[in-house]
């Protein structure tokens, strides 16, 4: 994935993560700590940034379990970059 191209599915995501409706007390933390990552990342110059950050797969993870019944599209959001970060070695 080109470097353009990952930053526009960031910015996507980030978007779509703050503007869930409703959730709870955890989800909200969840999405909170999702939020700031990306926009460190995307505020950093390089797209491999994530590779200096290997819990960051792991907390997509937990926020769509988090999420599988509550919002399943966030879910499979969040799910699709867990592939795209697994597809780039991440």
């Amino acid at each position: 994935m080109k470097k353009e191209e990952f930053r526009k599915v960031l910015r996507q995501l980030h978007n779509e993560l703050g503007s869930v409706p409703s959730v709870d007390k955890n989800g909200r933390k969840l999405l909170s700590v999702l939020r700031d990552d990306i926009r460190r990342v995307l505020e950093q110059s390089k797209e491999d940034d994530f590779r200096h950050h290997p819990s960051f797969a792991e907390k997509f993870k937990e926020a769509a379990l988090h999420f599988d019944q509550s919002h399943p599209r966030l879910a499979s959001s969040l799910r699709q970059m867990i592939d795209t970060l697994s597809n780039m070695g991440i």
